[in-house]
């Protein structure tokens, strides 16, 4: 009887010890530094598991977990020790919509996998169209009038627009205003300065940053 319960002990000793060991990596992050749609940049970054001794590497790799399929972004391992993977700054998400972080043991056999989700952050690509600008300021050297657009044709990632003065047609010079993707018309406030300025921009924006083509019309000071 006693060595039957000294035996119950021993086994749950082991596997208390084996419970409080953990495998998983832990803090993963990443920041997407490619800002077109459905392409990924940047670098995976985790902590090491609680439990290192075993540990001989890692993967980081694409996961779409709506049908179990991973995305090899390398077929090498990463070193323990290393808590990070570089992807190519212009990796196709295919279906995925996380990464999963796997640690192996030194037959490559799997201890534990951290899936992570990441967000696609993707700025807008389209241009404002139709755009239109008439000056009804009398004073020289100033603006003021109805900017209008092409308020069907607007970019799907777009949130709104941000209208700038500009002395080249080409160069943000100074923000006039930004307006919500539902605005049909911005009228610019009575003595705006123009400051050289011959063209107003007009550019896609969302939460991700401006597209990075603008649009351009130029006005005639008529003061």
């Amino acid at each position: 009887m006693v060595q039957f319960v000294v035996f119950r002990f021993v086994i749950f000793y082991i596997l208390l010890q084996l419970s409080q060991q953990t495998y998983f990596v832990s803090n993963v992050a990443f920041t997407d530094t490619n800002l077109a749609q459905y392409l990924l940049g940047g670098t995976v970054t985790w902590s090491p598991p609680s439990t290192t001794s075993g540990v001989c590497c890692y993967s980081a790799n694409l996961y779409d977990s709506d049908s179990g399929t991973i995305y090899e972004l390398s077929t090498d391992k990463i070193n323990f020790g290393t808590n990070y993977f570089t992807i190519n700054s212009r990796t196709p998400i295919n279906a995925a919509t996380q990464f999963v972080v796997t640690t192996y043991d030194s037959q490559y056999i799997v201890l534990a996998s951290v899936y992570y989700t990441f967000v696609d952050k993707a700025i807008p690509v389209g241009v404002v169209t139709s755009l239109s600008c008439t000056d009804t300021d009398k004073l020289i050297g100033e603006i003021s009038g109805p900017i209008t657009w092409d308020t069907a044709s607007v970019d799907s990632l777009a949130t709104g627009i941000n209208f700038y003065t500009s002395t080249d047609c080409i160069t943000r010079s100074v923000q006039i205003a930004q307006v919500d993707i539902t605005a049909i018309q911005y009228d610019i406030p009575n003595n705006f300065p123009r400051n050289g300025a011959i063209c107003i921009l007009a550019i896609f924006y969302n939460a991700d940053g401006e597209a990075e083509d603008s649009s351009s019309v130029s006005f005639v000071d008529i003061g």
